[in-house]
């Protein structure tokens, strides 16, 4: 067996374990799950994403970013309630449009979903980083699917 398919089976045992263990719990009782977010957002991508989470929270300037040439800020950060649901069909609709880069999920130290862009990783990537050195992998070319991400998202939450 070669390395990759090793790898991939590997991978496939490590997730269906992961899911197996949350498949008692209802999944749309956790899509319904309102979760407090901080989401960083590019500037071309504030609306899109907006419209995506049908999100009525605040989206102000990140003033710890630099500016772009018209003096305005390259990130925005939305911050509010969202359902757990939304988020993750949200997350999977931006996310395989992105021309580059992907987005890291984590939870800050308010118990905020801290969800942020980065340029670095694979075009289309979603990590949901659960701590203790814990990181759940979606690649766009693996066609995830929003139950997958909620189930990963669900121990940020808790």
């Amino acid at each position: 067996m070669s390395i990759i398919k090793r790898r991939k089976f590997l991978v496939g045992l490590v997730l269906s374990l992961f899911f197996h263990r949350f498949s008692n719990q209802s999944v749309s009782a956790q899509e319904s799950q309102s979760v407090n977010i901080q989401w960083r957002v590019p500037a071309e991508q504030v609306n899109t994403v907006r419209e995506e989470l049908n999100f009525e929270g605040q989206v102000i300037p990140d003033k710890s970013t630099i500016t772009d040439d018209r003096g305005l800020p390259v990130i925005y950060i939305l911050i509010g309630a969202v359902a757990l649901g939304q988020i993750a069909t949200t997350l999977l609709e931006i996310y395989k449009d992105t021309k580059y880069g992907g987005v890291i999920v984590r939870k800050n130290k308010k118990g905020e979903l801290l969800i942020e862009n980065n340029a670095n990783l694979e075009r289309g990537t979603i990590i949901i980083d659960q701590g203790n050195e814990v990181k759940i992998i979606f690649r766009e070319k693996n066609d995830p699917k929003a139950t997958e991400l909620i189930q990963a998202l669900t121990p940020l939450i808790k």
